[in-house]
This record gives structure tokens, sequence and C-alpha cells, in this order.
């Protein structure tokens, strides 16, 4: 199981998935946690859901809080990534600041 909590983070971060803090991450929550588990994730971890993710168990999350990630992990996230993995598989929120007045 050690060898699980190191390589899985230092595959991560070979890959560029690695979380970055205070920027939006794709949790996963085990699919037989049921609907909205990674909702429930997030919030317990004092975060805020943007969107749905790219598959049931999934959700696009954000929070300010430096150690978020591991925030999750602590709540029971199977797995949380760098949104940049979505891509365009996510819907952006309509509120977010950034995209200006509609």
């Amino acid at each position: 199981m050690i060898a699980v909590g190191v390589l899985l983070p230092l595959s991560l971060a070979c890959l560029g998935l690695l979380p970055r803090p205070g920027q939006p991450v794709l949790v996963f929550a085990a699919p037989s946690a049921g609907p909205s588990a990674s909702a429930r994730l997030v919030a317990a971890a004092g975060g805020t859901v943007l969107a749905p993710g790219p598959l049931a168990d999934a959700a696009l999350a954000r929070s300010d809080a430096p150690d978020f990630a591991a925030r999750l992990y602590a709540a029971g996230a199977l797995l949380v990534v760098d949104a940049a993995l979505a891509g365009p598989c996510t819907a952006t929120p309509r509120s977010d600041p950034s995209l200006g007045s509609s």
C-alpha cells in the first residue's frame, strides 16, 4: 500500500496531472459510492463544485485551500487530478467571472 501512496503521486506529477493549489481539479469518487458522491466529497473537503465531470462519478471542483487535494483524498476521493485533464469534456459554469458578462 505504501508503494501506491508513493508511486501514484509520482506518476501523476510526471504526467503533469498533479493538482495545483487554487486551480480547478477533477475529483473521482468510487463508482460504488453512488450518485452525487463526488459532490459530497468536495463539500466535505471545503471546496465548491464548478460543474459535473465527464463521468457520473466525477466533478470539477475548486478551493483556495493549498491542501485541497489532500482533503479530498482524506474525504474518500478515489483520484484527484488537474482539471486540464477534462478539457472540453466539462462545461465551464456560466457564473465564471473570467467569462465576462453575457
